[in-house]
């Protein structure tokens, strides 16, 4: 029985269940292709936010303006050092949160 349509699915004839079946399958490439344009749409919405606040770390840290703390100035400047270095951002990260005081970036 076909619970969203009430149904029963084995009286229909086979022309009527292959039809039922492409309509269930157009469905779900539609649910598909509209989820994977959601995420393109939020995955390049995440990366121009990032890149629009490393050049505003970068302007603030060129021109001394003080918007940004510092302490967020030296973990994104240290992720970014571990980044080129080959770490993943999440190990990146933690790294960053474990001993702040013994990097070489935060240290005085």
């Amino acid at each position: 029985m076909n619970r969203s349509l009430g149904l029963d699915v084995n009286t229909l004839s086979y022309t009527q269940r292959l039809q039922l079946h492409r309509e269930h399958r157009r469905k779900r490439i539609g649910a598909f292709i509209i989820a994977s344009l959601f995420f393109i749409v939020i995955a390049s919405t995440v990366g121009l936010l990032s890149a629009l606040l490393s050049r505003i770390v970068l302007l603030d840290q060129v021109f001394q303006i003080g918007i940004i703390p510092d302490t967020i100035v030296a973990m994104i400047m240290y992720r970014r050092i571990l980044r080129r270095r080959g770490y993943s951002a999440a190990i990146a990260s933690r790294q960053f949160l474990r001993s702040p005081a013994d990097h070489p970036v935060v240290a005085p």
